[in-house]
């Protein structure tokens, strides 16, 4: 609902300038992160979700890679956050 709320935040016009820069930066840079990885076929559908997902905290990359790990995905590497 986090990750919702804050794209959403930062779409509009009173967006403070400063989280919606950062927030589309972290988005990016995660998701050429994710696009680099060897499987990030695997996980095509998901791409743009977990670019999101990893933008809200080292908490939330934390669950993200654990889930995916029970899928035999390896989320490894390191991803930008908005929030600590």
């Amino acid at each position: 609902m986090f990750a919702l709320a804050l794209m959403t935040a930062i779409s509009t016009e009173d967006a403070r300038e400063d989280l919606q820069g950062n927030t589309l930066n972290a988005f990016d840079i995660n998701l050429a992160a994710i696009l680099a990885k060897e499987d990030s076929d695997r996980i095509t559908d998901f791409w743009h979700t977990l670019a999101v997902l990893l933008c809200l905290s080292a908490n939330t990359q934390n669950a993200v890679r654990v889930e995916l790990s029970k899928a035999g995905i390896a989320l490894a590497g390191d991803y930008q956050s908005v929030t600590e």
